[in-house]
């Protein structure tokens, strides 16, 4: 699904960020530590993501089998961990933004600051997609006519918040080779 793809991505973006963040700077080492923090984290989120992504998409196929028992088991597994994902990217943009707070190179802290609002995307898409289980766990039929309405309302955020993040992270990739490009001279 496009938003795995988004958060695979945004983790690789994650994962660069200890390479690029090295420059002049008192504090380099402290904000070279702090994203090193941020890379432990990526890791541990990768594989939530994917079974996130996984239990979402086997719920909808329960919904569509008529399975709402089994469909309402599986969104509460889903809930609960898009609850740890969404802790743990604040957590990590938590500690980019306080690498990007430390006497840095001015390139390393607009780099990390663009990470920082492609986290902040991410954090508001899980929180939509969050919301679409508890909405779905509300309504497991999709009985309702405010159900499908609330569900459009919620891909419409999860939409607006991947457009925001492509924004952060067009910037961040731009930054990032610029960097890499000033580490290699």
């Amino acid at each position: 699904m496009k938003r795995t793809t988004i958060i695979l991505l945004l983790i690789a973006a994650i994962l660069a960020v200890a390479v690029l963040a090295t420059g002049c700077g008192d504090q380099s080492e402290q904000a070279d530590r702090l994203i090193d923090e941020v890379n432990g984290i990526a890791t541990t989120i990768e594989p939530k993501v994917k079974q996130a992504d996984s239990l979402m998409t086997q719920a909808t196929e329960q919904l569509s089998q008529g399975k709402l028992t089994d469909e309402k088991t599986t969104l509460t597994k889903a809930q609960s961990l898009v609850d740890e994902i969404i802790a743990d990217l604040k957590t990590a943009k938590s500690k980019t933004d306080e690498a990007a707070a430390l006497k840095i190179s001015d390139d390393s802290r607009k780099y990390l600051e663009a990470n920082g609002r492609a986290l902040q995307a991410n954090i508001n898409m899980w929180g939509a997609v969050r919301d679409m289980a508890t909405t779905m766990l509300a309504d497991p039929a999709w009985e309702l006519p405010e159900t499908r309405t609330k569900m459009a309302e919620l891909e419409k955020v999860r939409a607006e918040q991947a457009a925001i993040w492509q924004e952060a992270w067009d910037e961040a990739q731009g930054l990032g080779t610029k960097l890499a490009g000033e580490n290699n001279k």
